[in-house]
């Protein structure tokens, strides 16, 4: 493979600021495999850089950030590590750090920190029967006249009977779940969600309530509308998918990728249109509005975007998706971020180029897998 040498250390530079775009990296990382003196480039430039080849590009890179941050926002293509506001990125930058470690294709992908707490467990209830640990007992479970198939992640009902109790599926933080509901309807649950569903659907209407966020696929029925209860109200569909997020206990967002929903919320409701979110709250009056599919679905495949979010926020979502506790000690910066977290990368490659943003002084996990950050 031929290369342009002044090319590769242009991208590895982008890389080191956290500014390559997917396409950038992804030639990056194959010119490095294939070229040894790609490789030899990267490998300088990412372990040690003098300070007059840093003074050469900061003029460039402090005019070009922007540009190529706005431009990655408006096609979706957010870097898998964290980025920061522009000026960071240049502070980062000429500070000389390695946003990113020395990645080889033929090398297995790291693990995440091995002393990282483990997840806890997706747990199914029936009633009041015990708790079912559904990473312990995968297969059929019996309950009752019920019976449930566990594989692959997805929990389904083979055969309910006319059992009418109402299950509980919950989902703890770091992990994802999808249950294949009695009427073919499925409802994928990210991490921190719950699910409560009856076995059987009897009557009129087909009922289930939210808590977290989950993506759901309902099965066409029109004598039997499909209702979906939230903190702050309940959605009404016929057949369709959407997004539900009610990780703001503060709210609902709603957002429908296709068909038609009405949305209620005390005396207001709305009929949505495919591509639109409403949110409700405890205030009377549904906002309605055009939603970011990569912002509000990328969970699905693994990454959640976050824009100008505070340090604390950041860490709810490192505790959300990872299933790491965090804890603060001393004072928090008031620095803004935008960037993602991506199952894909392992933790401790996020959170070392978080710190080395310059507005995180250290971390460090005790004995228990909680992690500490100053």
């Amino acid at each position: 493979m031929k290369i342009d040498p002044e090319h590769i250390r242009t991208l590895t530079l982008y890389e080191k600021g956290a500014t390559i775009t997917p396409e950038e990296q992804e030639y990056l990382y194959e010119a490095v495999v294939q070229n040894e003196e790609a490789k030899q480039i990267y490998r300088e430039l990412m372990t040690d850089i003098s300070q007059e080849e840093l003074n050469r590009v900061s003029t460039e890179l402090k005019a070009d950030i922007k540009v190529r941050l706005a431009a990655a926002k408006q096609k979706k293509q957010r870097a898998k590590v964290i980025s920061i506001t522009a000026t960071a990125v240049a502070a980062a930058v000429l500070a000389g750090v390695a946003i990113l470690p020395v990645v080889n294709k033929n090398e297995p992908t790291r693990a995440p920190l091995a002393h990282a707490k483990a997840n806890n467990d997706i747990e199914l209830k029936i009633g009041d029967a015990a708790a079912i640990n559904l990473g312990a007992q995968q297969g059929v479970i019996k309950s009752g006249n019920a019976t449930l198939n566990n594989s692959n992640q997805q929990l389904s009902l083979v055969d309910a009977a006319g059992d009418t109790r109402l299950a509980t599926l919950t989902v703890p933080n770091g992990k994802e779940y999808v249950m294949a509901l009695p009427d073919g309807s499925t409802v994928h649950l990210n991490a921190a969600t719950s699910l409560k569903f009856p076995l059987s659907f009897t009557g009129s209407s087909r009922e289930i309530t939210i808590s977290g966020e989950a993506y759901i696929t309902v099965k066409k029925d029109a004598a039997r509308p499909f209702l979906v209860h939230l903190p702050h109200g309940t959605v009404q569909v016929l057949g369709t998918e959407f997004n539900i997020n009610t990780y703001n206990q503060q709210e609902d967002r709603v957002a429908l990728v296709s068909g038609s929903i009405r949305v209620r919320s005390g005396n207001d409701s709305s009929l949505v249109k495919p591509g639109y979110e409403t949110v409700a709250d405890d205030a009377p009056g549904l906002a309605v509005d055009q939603f970011d599919p990569y912002d509000v679905l990328s969970w699905r495949k693994g990454e959640f975007p976050f824009t100008n979010a505070s340090l604390k926020e950041v860490a709810v979502l490192i505790e959300r998706f990872y299933g790491i506790p965090v804890v603060f000690e001393g004072s928090t910066s008031a620095q803004q971020f935008t960037g993602v977290i991506s199952r894909k990368t392992p933790v401790n490659n996020f959170l070392t180029g978080l710190k080395l943003t310059g507005f995180v002084k250290e971390f460090s996990f005790d004995k228990d897998g909680t992690l500490h950050v100053k």
